[in-house]
């Protein structure tokens, strides 16, 4: 009560004063008619109770105000006149804050600038426009903190153990990767002015994209104008308190937005300013259709995305906080494409987001290193989230290439290719207490059909960036704290690059995780260390795999290793590990290995010269040897890495790959050698270039067939004298919807009869 009371006393003092406090005035004119040209000289010479009066012009810097109370004001404080306050800018030039205050323990005003460009201070990357750091008191009146403030934190205001007071002043159009596009309060007592109202709005970050606040301090947002009416944590964060209005008030008499309770439609080619709400009325960019669109728990909605290259230079702002009950689906994989321009992190999801899901779309170019550190995205305490149908290639981050979950149960990942990123594990899925340690409830994750290939580390930094690709943590204080569940998988060619230990090229488990690998295919990866392999159960983790082969890797096929009084438990059953029991290195006390009767080693045979390397061929001695024998809730998918069934004639392979008669079509021309059809590249993911040439006249037509012999789509109907040529076929069926991934064959004919076939691939 003594602290209120005195902050209290502070803030009615303040306001009692004129313009001025007690001191000397030191005047700044970039004409050098007035006492310094630059603020932070006037800063520098400043004493307790000066005032700073600023004339107009645009002054491109970073200043700092350490362990001294004086008022900054421009000519508005003196005059009245709102116009000086945009043509008296404190331009932060990208390199820091625009202002930072650090253990102020006098009052302090800032009176009547615009504020731009701020980076945020150097280290931290906090407070674009303002920074306070123990500040005792500081007022900020009749300001504009606007546009290109980009930080980590607080792309406006940054306001740590500090108290702040708020008048006549707008936030707007600031930006932060982090928390609070807007305000961050963390620990500090913030007043608005109920008079003369501030607003706060349009500001965007990938948690509370206006304010973000931490602790128990009561906010009372007296506004003149707000983003929504109504808003949630997407808009105002409010740490460890999941409602957010538990001790804030908001009172705004205007808001920019009113929210739409349906489904939202996004091109590159649209505009913002369109309703959204249909394909022929587009918005432009998605992290605006994130603002727009209105949460539903009874119905919820879906931001389609159409064809096209979402970016930073499309407009895009990385990275948008996901939203509950809030899907978002793009057109094709192959072709809807968010592309990070080897920029940050794409998206979060944090603080209770959860039944939402993220389809048909490709990953690329996400260059993580200098910010979050993570690639593509980093989700924590989310449930019920499906991840269908999507790539990740070319990603960059030092603790994770390609995407981190933590704390997130029930999240389901179908269909996933993760290729070719670069720096910390490509995948991390972990979980960990709640902050108080009263309640823990275990963590499930379930990963279906997804391949990760050649996934290496960064060779170009000495951090953690040490390849690999994908790792389950649990917590060890919670035995089966983390389940994964990976079904129909492929790990293929990662590579670790760690030599003081054990390292983990593809898959592992640690600290009171439990994995159960089905079907899956572990081959040729390397770790770089003399003690490293594929696969590694350690640290008080549990691994069974069934019908899965692992083959090839380098140094060894799988290790354990433990802390003294740790148990790890790995259990193997109708597999095929390459040098059986002797391809299992264990390097501590304190591991359980069973190892079954029904499992097999020798050659897989694999079809290495094939469109999928890792497919049986017909001499493979792992064809009808799995077992489906399998315990709940291991729920097989209905088909296998390649599309096709899964399980054929009652029986199943070991493997990601099932064989049946849909291996090794034969590609031959049918009516003469005078044909010749082809597609490049073979595997594609977004499109491939058809060539065709033929020595006959007549009709000729190409069609694509699946591999049950439907026909899917018409490529080309014409008729002509001998000829060739090229087009281009983007995996759509006839309609333009995208066809799966998946085995197809491209047949080419003419007067009705097959002439030459190809098998092509699309992933």
């Amino acid at each position: 009560m003594q602290i209120i009371i005195i902050r209290s006393a502070l803030i009615i003092l303040l306001l009692s004063f004129s313009h001025f406090s007690p001191g000397q005035v030191i005047t700044v004119k970039q004409d050098g008619s007035g006492d310094f040209t630059l603020i932070q000289q006037a800063i520098d010479s400043a004493q307790n109770g000066d005032t700073i009066l600023v004339w107009p012009g645009v002054y491109v810097e970073n200043l700092f105000v350490i362990e001294k109370g004086i008022t900054l004001g421009s000519l508005t404080m003196t005059t009245g006149d709102s116009s000086y306050i945009s043509q008296t800018v404190i331009d932060g030039n990208k390199t820091g804050s625009c202002i930072a205050f650090y253990y102020t323990y006098f009052a302090c005003e800032i009176n009547g600038f615009t504020l731009t460009n701020g980076k945020g201070v150097p280290g931290f990357g906090n407070g674009g426009g303002i920074y306070m750091d123990n500040t005792i008191l500081l007022k900020v009146s009749n300001c504009y903190i606007h546009k290109n403030n980009h930080v980590s934190k607080g792309g406006g205001i940054y306001c740590i153990e500090s108290e702040l007071y708020l008048s006549s002043t707008t936030i707007t159009d600031n930006y932060a990767l982090g928390r609070g596009g807007g305000l961050v309060i963390g620990r500090s007592d913030v007043h608005f002015d109920s008079i003369n109202r501030c607003s706060i709005y349009l500001n965007y970050a990938s948690q509370g994209c206006d304010i973000s606040k931490s602790g128990d301090e009561f906010l009372s947002l007296k506004l003149d104008t707000f983003t929504v009416a109504n808003p949630d944590r997407h808009f105002i964060s409010n740490y460890q308190h999941e409602n957010i209005f538990d001790n804030i008030e908001l009172d705004a008499l205007n808001t920019v937005i009113q929210p739409v309770n349906s489904n939202l439609y996004v091109d590159p080619q649209g505009s913002n300013e369109n309703s959204g709400l249909s394909p022929q009325e587009p918005l432009k960019n998605i992290h605006y259709a994130l603002l727009k669109i209105r949460p539903d728990t009874i119905d919820p909605k879906t931001i389609y995305l159409a064809n096209g290259t979402y970016a930073r230079s499309t407009g895009e702002k990385w990275p948008f906080g996901l939203r509950s009950y809030v899907s978002i689906e793009g057109e094709s994989k192959d072709s809807t494409i968010l592309d990070g321009e080897n920029n940050e992190t794409m998206f979060v999801a944090y603080e209770l987001t959860n039944d939402y899901s993220i389809s048909n779309i490709s990953f690329i170019n996400a260059n993580s290193n200098y910010t979050t550190r993570v690639g593509v995205f980093n989700i924590y305490n989310n449930s019920n989230v499906l991840f269908d149908n999507l790539l990740f290639k070319n990603n960059k981050g030092w603790v994770r290439s390609a995407f981190s979950i933590g704390k997130s149960n029930d999240t389901h990942f179908k269909n996933i290719t993760v290729t070719e990123n670069i720096g910390g594990v490509a995948v991390m899925c972990g979980t960990g207490p709640d902050s108080a340690l009263v309640l823990y409830d275990a963590d499930t994750v379930w990963f279906e059909n997804c391949r990760f290939h050649h996934n290496l580390p960064d060779y170009d930094t000495t951090t953690t960036a040490y390849g690999g690709g994908l790792a389950i943590s649990g917590f060890s204080l919670y035995p089966d704290s983390l389940t994964a569940y990976i079904m129909n998988c492929e790990f293929s060619e990662n590579i670790k690059n760690y030599e003081s230990g054990p390292g983990t090229s593809a898959l592992g488990t640690i600290f009171g995780s439990k994995a159960f690998v089905v079907n899956s295919t572990i081959g040729n990866n390397t770790s770089t260390g003399e003690l490293g392999a594929s696969i590694s159960a350690s640290y008080d983790s549990e691994m069974n795999i069934y019908n899965s082969i692992i083959n090839g890797n380098y140094p060894a096929q799988l290790f354990m290793i433990n802390d003294a009084g740790q148990q790890s438990d790995l259990y193997i059953y109708n597999s095929l590990i390459q040098n059986g029991m002797f391809g299992i290195k264990v390097y501590s006390a304190g591991n359980n290995i069973y190892y079954d009767d029904s499992n097999i080693e020798g050659d897989p045979m694999w079809d290495t010269a094939g469109i999928f390397p890792y497919m049986l061929t017909a001499a493979s001695p792992c064809i009808n040897a799995g077992t489906l024998d399998l315990s709940d809730p291991i729920q097989l998918p209905e088909t296998d890495l390649a599309g096709n069934p899964r399980v054929y004639n009652g029986q199943i392979d070991m493997g990601a790959y099932e064989y049946g008669p849909w291996v090794g079509i034969l590609e031959i021309p049918q009516k003469t050698t005078g044909i010749i059809i082809s597609a490049s590249p073979n595997p594609f993911f977004f499109e491939t270039t058809i060539r065709y040439e033929s020595q006959d006249e007549g009709i000729h037509a190409i069609y694509v067939y699946d591999l049950s012999g439907k026909r899917k789509a018409t490529l080309a109907e014409f008729y002509s004298l001998p000829c060739k040529g090229t087009f281009v076929w983007d995996g759509t069926d006839d309609t333009g919807i995208a066809l799966a991934s998946g085995v197809y064959v491209i047949e080419m004919s003419i007067d009705g009869i097959g002439t030459c076939t190809k098998k092509v691939v699309k992933r």
